[in-house]
């Protein structure tokens, strides 16, 4: 999602940077570019703030890895559609079971961290 945002964002300033423009247009693309950022900090924030910050620091650093096997080209289309949407599953049910600041039982811990060893796993193979 984030990179979708930052795409659309970089071809707009591609598109005006050996242009003449007005200082609004310039402002417009730094206003998109600081929401950007503050949208993927508060989204990092609220990851590592989960109750077993070991599991959502993978999910980060699994995100990061996945993110940078796409845009390097180490890893193939299909493989990383299929690794993302396994991420944002194991997320989803991660965000799910903290919400509200709800405790994670030991067995909950393990599920996910179990999951996050399998596709960690499969992401190894493309390094």
């Amino acid at each position: 999602m984030y990179l979708t945002t930052l795409k659309g964002i970089r071809t707009d300033y591609t598109e005006l940077r050996d242009k003449r423009v007005s200082q609004e247009e310039w402002n417009s693309i730094h206003a998109r570019l600081n929401v950007l950022g503050e949208e993927i900090n508060r989204a990092l924030t609220r990851t590592t703030r989960i109750e077993e910050p070991r599991n959502g620091d993978r999910i980060v650093t699994l995100q990061n890895r996945i993110d940078d096997g796409k845009i390097s080209g180490r890893l193939p289309l299909t493989e990383g559609k299929d690794f993302q949407a396994r991420l944002d599953s194991i997320r989803s049910d991660y965000l799910r079971m903290t919400e509200g600041g709800r405790s994670v039982t030991k067995e909950e811990r393990a599920e996910i961290s179990s999951r996050l060893d399998s596709l960690e796993t499969d992401l190894n193979k493309f390094r």
